[in-house]
C-alpha cells in the first residue's frame, strides 16, 4: 500500500552509484587492501604508543600518559596517501582512548594534550569523520589478514580478519573487532545489487520488475551474510569481559556524568564537520521542510584553551551496509524522544545521526540514497497500478523477504545487546548494591550502548519499524 508520502509525483533525484563513494564491490566500506602496519619513521612515537595501549595498573597508566605528554608534535600533513591517513587516524584515536580512560572503572581525564588533539581533529576533518572512537578507526582501519582462519558464509569464502592493535589484549576484544570488519566486508556484493536496481527503476523498462526481483534476491543474500557474520560473537566473546573492559574503550565523551563539559581538545580552536545526515523520515514529514546542508563548525569558547566536544562512541549502528539496506528498502526510523545526539542541537533519529561517525564518502552515499528515496516508492506504485503484470507480485514477495530477514537481523542484534549490555549492567548493579548496601535499583539508569542510546527501547523500535515496511502483494 502507498504511504501518504509515496505519490506518483514524488520527485526523484539521480540514483547514487556506490563506486563513486569509495565503496568496494567485494569488501563494501572496508578497504579491500589491508591497512598499513606502520607509518613512516617520523611517526615512530605513534606506533610505539600503540603497542602500550593495554595498561594493567595505575602505574602503567601514569607512564603511558607521561609518554604522551612528552611526545613532540608531529606533522600530520606529511601523511598523504589514504592508507597513511587512515592509519594515522586509527593510531591517534586509540592513543586518545587510553590517555583519557586509562583503565576500565577509573575516572576519565577531561582533556587531550595539544600533541594528540591537533592531529586527531585535523585527520578527522581530512577523512570526514569525527574525532572520537568509532567503528572506522576501531576496526575498518585496524585489521590484518589471519590466514589461519578461513571463514565462509552461505555465499562467500573469505579469510577471517584480525585486529592489529587493541586496548585489552583479550580474545573477546579481538573477536569483537574482527566481527565488525567481517560483517561489513561480507556485504560488498550488496552495493552492486542496489545500484543495478536503482538504475533499473530509473529507466523503468518493460522488464524492470524481473531485474529488480533478481537484485532483491542478491540483497537478501547479503542481509543473511551480515546476520551470519554477527553470530560469530557467540563463539568466543565473553559478555562480562566485553561489558567491564572492552566497552570502556568504545566509549565517547557524551555522557554528562563523566564529561559534564565534553572533552577539551587543547590547542584546537575549530573543528568543522560535514553537514548533518539526511533523515528520510523527516523528508517525508510535512512539518519538516528542510534538512541542514551547511557544515557544523565547533569553536572554542572565549577563554577556553581549546574546543570542547561531546560525541558518542562506537556503535554497531555505524556499519554502513545495514543502513544502506534500510534506505534502499525504505525503512522509516522515526527516532525516539531524547535519542538525538546531534552536535548542533537539532533533532535527528539515532540511526541517521550515527552516520556522522562514518568516513565522509560513505556518509555521503547514505545521504544521497536517502535523498533519492530508494526502491519502495516505485515498487509500491507498481503493486498498486499493475499487480497482475507478470513478475510484479513476485518482485513484491522478494522485497518482503528482504524486510523479514532485516527484521530477523534486528532480533538477533537485540539478543546480543541484551546478553552483552543489559544483563551485564544488571549484574554490575547488583554487585554495587551488595558492596555499598544500597538498594539494587537506587540511582540506576537504563542500560545504554557505547553509542549513547538506551539499548532495549531503541532496538525494539528499530525492529518494529523494519517489520512495518512490508508491502501488500496479494489481491485485495
Amino acid at each position: 500500500m502507498l504511504r501518504s508520502t509515496e505519490t506518483k509525483a514524488t520527485q526523484r533525484k539521480a540514483f547514487p552509484n556506490h563506486r563513486n563513494y569509495r565503496i568496494d564491490d567485494l569488501t563494501a566500506c572496508v578497504p579491500r587492501e589491508a591497512p598499513l602496519t606502520e607509518l613512516p619513521a617520523s611517526f615512530k612515537d605513534w606506533d610505539s604508543l600503540a603497542a602500550r595501549l593495554s595498561c594493567k595498573n595505575d602505574e602503567e597508566v601514569r607512564a603511558f600518559r607521561a609518554a604522551v605528554d612528552a611526545m613532540p608534535p608531529l606533522d600530520h600533513t606529511t601523511l598523504t596517501e589514504i592508507r597513511e591517513i587512515q592509519r594515522g587516524f586509527m593510531l591517534i584515536a586509540h592513543i586518545a582512548q587510553t590517555y583519557v580512560f586509562g583503565m576500565p572503572g577509573s575516572q576519565p581525564l577531561q582533556e587531550l594534550p595539544e600533541q594528540v588533539a591537533q592531529p586527531y581533529v585535523a585527520l578527522a576533518e581530512r577523512l570526514g569523520c569525527r574525532p572520537v572512537m568509532a567503528v572506522a578507526p576501531y576496526a575498518f582501519y585496524n585489521w590484518r589478514v589471519d590466514e589461519t582462519r578461513p571463514w565462509w558464509s552461505e555465499s562467500r569464502n573469505i579469510t577471517f580478519p584480525a585486529l592489529q592493535i587493541c586496548h585489552t589484549l583479550t580474545p573477546t576484544e579481538q573477536l569483537f573487532g574482527s566481527i565488525s570488519v567481517l560483517s561489513e566486508s561480507i556485504a560488498g556484493p550488496l552495493y552492486p545489487h542496489i545500484t543495478r536496481a536503482l538504475e533499473t527503476v530509473d529507466k523503468d523498462g518493460d522488464d524492470a520488475q524481473f531485474i529488480v526481483r533478481e537484485c532483491l534476491e542478491g540483497v537478501l543474500q547479503s542481509i543473511r551474510d551480515i546476520m551470519e557474520a554477527t553470530q560469530e560473537i557467540w563463539k568466543g566473546c565473553d559478555p562480562a569481559t566485553f561489558f567491564r573492559q572492552v566497552r570502556t574503550f568504545l566509549s565517547g565523551w557524551s555522557d554528562p556524568q563523566l564529561f559534564p563539559n565534553g572533552l577539551l581538545f587543547r590547542g584546537v580552536t575549530t573543528f568543522t564537520e560535514s553537514p548533518d545526515p539526511i533523515d528520510p523520515y523527516a523528508l517525508s514529514t510535512a512539518t519538516v521542510t528542510n534538512q541542514p546542508n551547511d557544515p557544523v563548525v565547533h569553536k572554542a569558547l572565549a577563554g577556553d584553551p581549546g574546543i570542547r566536544l561531546k560525541f558518542a562512541g562506537a556503535s554497531a549502528a555505524q556499519n554502513p551496509s545495514v543502513a544502506a539496506c534500510d534506505l534502499f528498502l525504505g525503512v522509516h526510523h522515526r527516532g525516539q524522544v531524547g535519542d538525538s545526539l546531534s552536535s548542533n542541537g537539532k533533532h535527528h533519529n539515532l540511526l541517521a545521526e550515527v552516520r556522522n561517525h562514518m568516513e565522509g564518502p560513505h556518509r555521503r552515499y547514505l545521504n544521497d540514497l536517502a535523498r533519492h528515496g530508494g526502491l519502495r516508492p516505485w515498487l509500491t506504485r507498481k503493486l498498486e497500478e499493475s499487480p497482475d503484470q507478470p513478475g510484479v507480485r513476485e518482485m513484491g514477495v522478494a522485497y518482503n523477504a528482504c524486510v523479514e530477514d532485516l527484521t530477523a537481523f534486528r532480533s538477533k542484534h537485540l539478543a546480543i545487546a541484551t546478553q552483552f549490555v543489559v544483563l551485564e549492567a544488571k549484574k554490575a548493579l547488583r554487585e554495587k548494591a551488595a558492596m555499598t548496601g544500597t538498594p539494587e535499583g537506587e540511582g540506576s539508569e537504563e542500560a545504554k550502548g557505547s553509542g549513547g542510546s538506551s539499548v532495549v527501547p531503541f532496538l525494539k523500535q528499530a525492529r518494529s519499524e523494519t517489520s512495518e515496511t512490508k508491502v501488500v502483494t496479494s489481491p485485495r
